[in-house]
């Protein structure tokens, strides 16, 4: 076996987007971040498709009640919550690819009872294995694809299902337009399930560094070097380094003791974190945009309140979020994420005021054309700049600060607090939006949130654009919150060697871009 590391190697210098997808085969992955992703159109299309197919519902169960309205939406949310604890602790026993499989059957299950059903405790059954199946998929997906994707281009992969999360809500937006049979339409989710069940069983391995963990080592640097094209002197470069990497994480973490313990004691800083990106992602807003969208554009009077021109500028408003997701791809590997957060989450705060404006002209001075329209570009907007500042970031973070033996459990944490302050912000929107002084208290408070997350993203979040994952997790077990300043890629470097010499705490640094 050969036996350099990525002390013996030095990485070269980035010379752009083009130029470093050189050094890697691009089918193989390609493939990998195609087939690695599909858990996210299963995401956005179920979780987008009941609020349409609901409408087609009440016309066969006309006697249905609000409360079994609110559970269609609800239930799922809440056993999303419950199946991330159970998926990460999947993840970390039986291996990453092995749970996205199980995520799959849950994903295939679900749809196809509500494709199959003609009762309401059916129905209500199939939403509630679509819960478990996304909660799984969720975290379970990322963190697959974090951990085969060579780090220079780690973000573009895992950043791939965040485009299909949108690419699955687009066609759900799409199937609500053609208004198919409401059976169809809540059954066409099992299809991205079913096609991701064969890739990944019969065409994908598990993750290098899962089989490294397993003392699989010639196996993982196999399965690894498929990613590589070591034909050219830069792709063995970069195979080699991020091979030293794999072995180099295998002798830090392989006699630390698996427990939760660790994850609340040694790591802690780096859960918090985690927790906290995720937590303001929610309060973001993006889930009232997503899941109430055609309700905030009538509120303001989009569309002079017809239904087909508010359906029609939800469905433009898909394509932006997609367009805008595929956009991010190239920005995350050169801007970084830190970067982006920062020059993005600005503009999160100004979309949400001109929806908070929109609502106060249209209630308060009757203006319905201006309030529609001014709504209307406040959710552009805001699409726009989550898509590339504020979506991607909490999952791949949350995929890239935790060793390997813990990450399933700690990103099964995560995840529980993302689906727990969805579903807590989606079950608390239609009370707090009910009168027209609720819809502008709402929308400004989501503002000022998005504008406390500029001063967290500033203070408290780490570049780990390039760096390998022991890199990542040092990065951000470290912290001190002492002070933050920035610095060169040496001092990264640094910083880094004295933490593992000394086991001291130095201060947190911010990479400069």
């Amino acid at each position: 076996m050969n036996t350099r590391s990525s002390e013996d190697i030095l990485r070269p210098e980035s010379t752009g987007l083009r130029k470093t997808t050189q050094a890697y085969n691009k089918s193989k992955l390609g493939f990998l971040a195609f087939a690695g992703s599909l858990g996210g159109i299963c995401l956005g299309y179920n979780t987008c498709i009941i609020a349409s197919a609901l409408i087609f519902i009440e016309k066969d169960f006309p006697t249905i009640t609000n409360t079994v309205r609110q559970l269609f939406v609800s239930l799922t949310i809440a056993c999303a919550a419950i199946g991330a604890i159970f998926g990460g602790i999947l993840a970390d026993r039986i291996g990453r690819k092995t749970t996205i499989i199980v995520s799959d059957l849950f994903l295939i299950l679900g749809p196809g009872i509500l494709w199959s059903t003609g009762t309401l405790k059916y129905l209500l059954l199939g939403r509630v294995l679509i819960g478990f199946g996304l909660g799984i998929s969720a975290l379970v997906s990322t963190i697959f694809l974090s951990e085969t994707a060579p780090s220079r281009i780690r973000g573009a992969v895992v950043g791939m299902y965040q485009v299909m999360i949108a690419l699955g809500v687009f066609f759900a937006f799409g199937a609500s337009l053609l208004a198919f049979k409401w059976k169809l339409m809540v059954g066409l989710g099992l299809f991205p399930a079913a096609l991701q069940f064969l890739l990944v069983g019969f065409f994908l391995q598990e993750t290098p560094y899962f089989l490294q963990h397993q003392k699989e080592d010639i196996l993982a640097e196999h399965h690894m070097r498929e990613y590589y094209n070591t034909g050219s002197d830069r792709g063995s470069q970069e195979f080699y380094f991020d091979v030293g990497a794999l072995r180099q994480f295998q002798n830090e973490e392989g006699n630390i003791i698996k427990s939760y313990s660790e994850i609340f004691s040694k790591y802690r800083r780096n859960l918090n974190i985690g927790c906290m990106l995720h937590i303001l992602q929610q309060l973001s807003g993006i889930n009232i945009i997503l899941y109430y969208g055609p309700q905030i554009l009538r509120d303001a009077g989009f569309g002079n309140n017809q239904d087909s021109r508010v359906f029609f500028g939800f469905l433009f408003l898909g394509l932006i979020y997609l367009l805008s997701s595929i956009f991010a791809l190239f920005k995350i590997d050169t801007v970084g994420r830190r970067e982006l957060m920062l020059r993005c989450l600005p503009f999160i705060v100004i979309s949400m005021l001109l929806v908070t404006t929109s609502m106060f002209l249209r209630h308060y001075f009757d203006y319905w054309k201006l309030s529609g329209l001014t709504s209307f570009f406040g959710a552009v907007v805001f699409l726009m700049f989550y898509s590339n500042g504020f979506q991607i970031q909490p999952w791949l973070i949350a995929s890239e600060i935790f060793p390997v033996h813990i990450k399933g459990q700690a990103n099964g944490l995560i995840s529980f607090v993302n689906w727990s302050f969805n579903f807590l912000l989606t079950s608390l929107f239609f009370a707090m939006t009910l009168s027209d002084l609720g819809k502008v208290i709402t929308y400004s408070v989501l503002a000022v949130i998005n504008l406390f997350s500029i001063w967290f993203a500033y203070n408290y979040v780490g570049e780990t654009k390039g760096l390998i994952i022991s890199e990542c997790i040092k990065l951000y077990q470290h912290y001190s919150g002492s002070e933050t300043f920035k610095h060169s890629k040496e001092a990264i470097t640094r910083m880094l060697d004295n933490a593992s010499q000394n086991q001291q705490h130095p201060h947190f640094i911010h990479n400069q871009v």
